[in-house]
C-alpha cells in the first residue's frame, strides 16, 4: 500500500490496503498501513485514529511516536503535546517520547514545559546535539544568557551540521 502510494497510485494503493486488511483485520500492520496512507493523503483525522488503533494493539514507543507525527501534521501540537505527558507518566525515562514531547510543546508555545522538558532529555542524554540546539533555541526566545553556551555544545558535538553553526 505504502510503495504504491509513493508511486502516486491511489486505486492500487487502495486494493492492496482492502487486502491487507481482509487478510489481517486485527494486525498492527493493517493499522499502522491505514494511517500512513492516510497521512500521505492529507487525511490527518483518519490517520490519527489508525495510529491510535495500531497504539491500543501494541503500546510501544514507536507507535506513539507516529501518532504524534498525525497530530503534528495535523497543526495540532498541543494535542500532540498532551498525549505526550499522559505517555510519560508511566513511561518517564522513555526518552524518545521525552525529545518528541520538548518538541511538541516548542511547537505549542508552552515554552517552560519544553524548558523543563528538554532539560530532563539533557539529563538523559547530555551529548544529544540536535536536543542542545533545540534547547538553545527555546532559551533564545526566552531571551537566557544560557542560550549560547547550549548552542556551543551543540556546535562542538556536531560541528559540521549547518543547523548549529547557525543557532
Amino acid at each position: 500500500a505504502q510503495i504504491e502510494a509513493r508511486r502516486n497510485d491511489s486505486a492500487k494503493a487502495d486494493a492492496a490496503l482492502r487486502t491487507l486488511a481482509a487478510k489481517h483485520p486485527d494486525r498492527v500492520e493493517t493499522a499502522q498501513a491505514r494511517g500512513y496512507l492516510a497521512l500521505s493523503r492529507g487525511q490527518h483525522a483518519t490517520a490519527i485514529a489508525a495510529f491510535r488503533a495500531a497504539l491500543a494493539r501494541q503500546e510501544t514507543t514507536a507507535n506513539a511516536l507516529v501518532l504524534v507525527n498525525a497530530y503534528l501534521a495535523s497543526g495540532d501540537a498541543g494535542k500532540a503535546a498532551g498525549f505526550l505527558e499522559g505517555w510519560l507518566k508511566t513511561r518517564p525515562n522513555d526518552a524518545a517520547a521525552r525529545k518528541a514531547l520538548a518538541e511538541s510543546q516548542f511547537r505549542a508555545g508552552q515554552l517552560q514545559g519544553a524548558r523543563q522538558n528538554y532539560a530532563k532529555v539533557l539529563v538523559l542524554e547530555p551529548d544529544d546535539a540536535v536536543m542542545l540546539n533545540n534547547y538553545a533555541n527555546l532559551l533564545q526566545q526566552l531571551n537566557d544568557p544560557a542560550a549560547q553556551e547550549i548552542a556551543e555544545r551543540a556546535l562542538t558535538l556536531a560541528p559540521y551540521n549547518p543547523f548549529h553553526a547557525d543557532t
